[in-house]
């Protein structure tokens, strides 16, 4: 894998101690194995070597599977997301689209708090009859809920 701008991984100081590891970026390439990065707490660092076997002084290490390049607008209080957490914002998008179905369902049914249709009325009353209201503030709870759950994923940092 060669430097790449963007690339995400891990940046190990000279000393080498894992617990000094941290989360970094590349934000300007040098070669196809040395760059500047921007680590995790915002401080930046130059000439840094890709990892490679017997490579010694700071070194970055890329991910092993680099995040999609994707260029998204700059959204004020919100930044870009790791590949991770795309992954978690879809698997919890998914599960909504699964309630939502459900709820889809459930509202094909009637309502119990409406009469039934008589003999003379065309419509055909549902065999069964649910509380289409409790339906509904289910149904609002659980997009309130899945919106507070993507939030917790994505972070932002304005109100």
């Amino acid at each position: 894998m060669k430097m790449e701008l963007g690339l995400k991984g891990w940046f190990t100081p000279y000393d080498g101690t894992l617990e000094t590891r941290q989360r970094a970026e590349v934000i300007h390439v040098w070669s196809d194995t040395c760059a500047n990065i921007r680590l995790a707490d915002g401080t930046e660092r130059t000439s840094v070597l890709l990892k490679l076997t017997g490579a010694i002084g700071n070194v970055f290490e890329p991910d092993e599977e680099p995040m999609e390049t994707m260029v998204q607008p700059k959204i004020t209080g919100y930044r870009q997301l790791t590949k991770g957490e795309v992954d978690l914002m879809n698997e919890g998008k998914a599960l909504a689209e699964a309630c939502g179905a459900y709820i889809a369902k459930l509202r094909q049914h009637g309502d119990s708090a409406r009469p039934l249709a008589t003999k003379d009325s065309a419509e055909v009353p549902s065999p069964l009859l649910l509380d289409q209201r409790w339906i509904s503030i289910g149904s609002t709870d659980l997009q309130r809920g899945f919106m507070a759950v993507i939030r917790g994923i994505a972070q932002p940092t304005t109100f």
